[in-house]
């Protein structure tokens, strides 16, 4: 004879799975950021009017991160003009490993999106882009989807039999609906958190971005923050400015420094670079 399947046995599972996928999913500030020591810029360049270095990339889970779940990097720049005059630092771009020009986002939402488009075109390449992946110099190690979203959607189309329930134990059954009843305020709770969340998570990056255009003060060092949907394999910055009446592009090579960063081995390019049937980042 089968155990009987008591209320509190049936109904924890599906509150608990009511909390992560209410709680899951989304970002979340960190109480403290991961240490990050900078001893050196992984590039610089210059030119006759302008000197750049590429200080850092705080990418999910690296040095310097703030929060989690999150689905961009963050490039920590220092400009300086090498000149008596003002510059205008007009537009930044990272040339990804598939030789396409990626550029800054405003928001997390927009960072989500375009995250996901990139992940996208990896894929149709032949790889599967990965946060960290081959970065050692950047030292990451989270992954882009939270685990346990669902679990709850999953629990609520199970039926009565999927627990050994019979016709003698329709009280349980009660049970069982009411649990479900309870759970969704849970939820809702859950999905008002994470809103929070994600809401915070937002502030922050439009408290830390620099807005482009910006305009240096002549041989002012300054430090910029752009953020980046997760560019892997990343080849160029591209800083765009203008000076007098010419715009102007300064090049630093980051293919050294960040060689292979967000992708899976073997390197792109190789003719056994595995694809996946992993889906993007979700969106929300």
């Amino acid at each position: 004879m089968s155990k009987p399947v008591t209320f509190t046995r049936f109904c924890a599972p599906l509150i608990a799975g009511a909390l992560l996928a209410g709680c899951g999913g989304g970002s979340k500030l960190l109480k403290e950021p991961v240490p990050m020591v900078l001893n050196a810029p992984l590039t610089t360049e210059r030119d006759a009017r302008l000197a750049v270095a590429v200080d850092w990339v705080i990418v999910p889970g690296g040095p310097g991160s703030w929060a989690k779940n999150v689905h961009w990097d963050e490039y920590l720049l220092t400009v300086q003009p090498l000149i008596d005059r003002p510059i205008e630092i007009v537009a930044i771009a990272v040339v990804d490993g598939l030789a396409v020009e990626v550029e800054p986002q405003l928001e997390r939402k927009q960072l989500i999106a375009a995250t996901k488009a990139t992940h996208q075109r990896f894929r149709d390449a032949g790889l599967k882009p990965k946060p960290g992946a081959n970065g050692d110099v950047m030292l990451a190690g989270t992954t882009m989807a939270a685990a346990g979203y669902g679990a709850f959607a999953g629990a609520q189309v199970m039926t009565a039999a999927t627990f050994g329930l019979g016709g003698s134990t329709a009280a349980t059954a009660g049970a069982a609906a009411g649990a479900i009843g309870l759970a969704a305020p849970v939820l809702l709770v859950g999905g008002i958190i994470r809103a929070d969340n994600n809401r915070e998570v937002n502030a922050e990056i439009l408290e830390r971005q620099t807005t482009l255009p910006i305009t240096l003060s002549a041989n002012e060092p300054s430090r910029l923050h752009v953020f980046m949907p997760i560019t892997p394999d990343p080849q160029r910055v591209l800083i765009r400015y203008q000076c007098g009446e010419t715009l102007r592009t300064l090049e630093l090579s980051v293919a050294t420094a960040l060689d292979g960063l967000h992708l899976p081995e073997p390197k792109l390019g190789s003719p056994s670079a595995p694809s996946s049937d992993d889906g993007p980042p979700e969106s929300n």
